[in-house]
């Protein structure tokens, strides 16, 4: 950097020099003029406009930073860098609002959270054991597998495919479909009238339930019967009367 004066060439170059003043030499290896005016600026130099206005702690446009009480720098707009580093022993990452390539990322969904357990607006982490409760409600346009079991007050779906045993141990499963198929044939039959099955003993009538015959073909039981045409091979035994005409072969 030229001083606007013109000085005469040295007589000899010389290597001794105050490194107090200059701490380092040319590439030469020796302390010039010309290169001892490089070490300084000018004072009508821009840059010593960078130290005017200085405020210890905050940013200002056209100021250089210069870090306050701890370390710390407040009032940077934008900050661009290719690799950012934070202390493991600071206080983390403080900012209203992240961006991810141009996309807000929205940190208050990871603050606060409880492993395993659901929380309002939060992500969803599962606990040490893999479990996770506490979702009121969950919508699911695909398939959902449960390798053991699978509890809940609720379930509405479509299709529930497992292969092998399926088991449900609910005190009370209520189910609305519009048809239900038992190895893919339809079951025409009603609440009541599958109720009808339920408590039969083989050979022995029981009021409003199935007629079953036991395992010798007959059944007991039976208070009044009426039938346009009994036929039988083997005998009739009756306590009270038959009303009707009675056809025999002695």
């Amino acid at each position: 950097m030229s001083s606007g004066f013109s000085y005469p060439q040295p007589i000899f170059q010389s290597p001794i020099h105050n490194p107090a003043f200059y701490l380092t030499l040319d590439a030469s290896g020796y302390l010039t003029f010309d290169y001892a005016q490089t070490l300084y600026l000018s004072k009508t130099d821009y840059r010593l406009t960078y130290l005017t206005g200085i405020t210890q702690g905050i940013a200002t446009p056209g100021v250089a930073l210069v870090p306050g009480t701890g370390g710390n720098i407040s009032g940077i707009g934008a900050l661009s860098c290719s690799s950012l580093t934070l202390s493991a022993g600071g206080t983390g990452l403080n900012s209203p609002s992240l961006k991810f390539s141009g996309t807000t990322f929205n940190q208050n969904y990871y603050i606060n959270i409880t492993e395993g357990a659901a929380g309002i607006s939060q992500a969803v982490v599962l606990n040490s054991t893999k479990d996770f409760n506490g979702i009121r409600n969950l919508t699911c346009s695909g398939t959902i597998s449960g390798s053991t079991a699978m509890a809940t007050p609720t379930l509405t779906c479509d299709t529930i495919s497992k292969s092998g045993t399926q088991t449900m141990n609910a005190t009370t499963l209520n189910l609305n479909p519009t048809t239900i198929q038992l190895r893919g044939v339809a079951i025409t039959a009603s609440a009541s009238e599958i109720n009808a099955l339920a408590g039969v003993t083989a050979g022995s009538a029981t009021n409003s339930k199935a007629l079953v015959l036991g395992s010798t073909g007959s059944i007991s039981g039976i208070k009044t019967l009426s039938a346009a045409t009994v036929s039988t091979t083997g005998d009739i035994t009756c306590g009270g009367a038959i009303n009707g005409f009675l056809a025999y072969n002695n």
